[in-house]
């Protein structure tokens, strides 16, 4: 079974990609045999596409992670889940307003920062910074790191509702 074509606005609300042009064509002229190929070929992407890692089509869902998880820090506090692809955090997160001076040899996760900004994914409030919808980082300690605006190592900062680190529950999970 084929997914449902993706229509431009939810394309556009999953903020994986930058859009240059954000006009949305006319239909082009195609008889009802032709569009339902065309139709047929898109859905047969969106199934390849996720092989091939490409994202940019997709909105995180937090049903199909995990349990919950926990990170407190100075200026930041979140709640997020473990994924097959990486760390959901759910929105609603609060990030620190500003980063360590340290942080500046993590450029990488300075650029995520911004672009997160420039995209109104993360918006200043209240003297923080708030996740306006559920994002999925690459890893724990990259969502860590840019939400508390330090170094941090997501294995540890990450933790359930005993209190316990994702490296701990990893750890138990692999016990005997």
């Amino acid at each position: 079974m084929r997914p449902e074509p993706v229509k431009p606005n939810e394309t556009v609300s999953a903020k994986r990609a930058t859009l240059e042009n954000g006009t949305v064509p006319a239909l082009p002229p195609l008889s009802e045999a032709d569009r339902a190929d065309a139709e047929g070929f898109l859905g047969d992407m969106l199934v390849i596409y996720p092989l091939l890692d490409v994202r940019a089509f997709e909105i995180p869902s937090a049903a199909e992670s995990a349990s919950e998880l926990l990170l407190k820090g100075s200026g930041a506090q979140a709640k997020g889940r473990e994924t097959t692809r990486g760390f959901l955090v759910l929105a609603g997160a609060q990030a620190r307003a500003t980063t360590v001076p340290s942080l500046a040899g993590y450029p990488v996760v300075l650029k995520l920062r911004e672009q997160l900004q420039a995209k109104g994914i993360l918006v200043q409030s209240d003297g923080c910074l708030l996740l306006t919808q559920d994002y999925e980082f690459s890893a724990p300690s990259t969502a860590a790191t840019v939400l508390m605006g330090r170094s941090a190592d997501g294995r540890k900062e990450w933790k359930d509702g005993s209190a316990r680190s994702l490296k701990e529950i990893a750890q138990a999970a692999l016990a005997p």
